[in-house]
């Protein structure tokens, strides 16, 4: 059973949304791989989402991306940082309302993360 709570898109949006990149995960097809299998012409391996979350390759080499480093260091990322509220526009809908972080705020968001 699947309990995350889902939305559905609504349909203005739907256009927009399809535009969305999501990250792609590869590995080295060679490194993971033993056996009858690393000898295959396939150099990179695309991992889909069942690969990152049960494990792709051997069982002495299984890359899991839960497994994996998720310690992202944002002093050495440059960025811009904006705050997004919902603005009410009728009774049952909203809209993104975007603002640009100034300086300060940006460097009091970094310093906590």
């Amino acid at each position: 059973m699947n309990y995350r709570k889902t939305y559905q898109i609504k349909s203005q949006f739907k256009d927009l949304a399809g535009n969305v990149l999501l990250p792609s995960f590869y590995v080295d097809a060679h490194q993971i791989m033993s056996g009858i299998f690393a000898n295959s012409d396939e150099i990179q391996k695309h991992l889909e989402k069942e690969d990152l979350l049960s494990g792709y390759g051997d069982a002495s080499r299984k890359f899991k991306l839960a497994a994996q480093n998720a310690d992202i260091n944002f002093q050495e990322v440059e960025s811009t940082l904006f705050r997004i509220d919902l603005e009410v526009t009728t009774a049952d809908d909203y809209r993104p309302a975007f603002q640009q972080l100034n300086q300060k705020q940006a460097q009091r968001i970094s310093a906590v993360y």
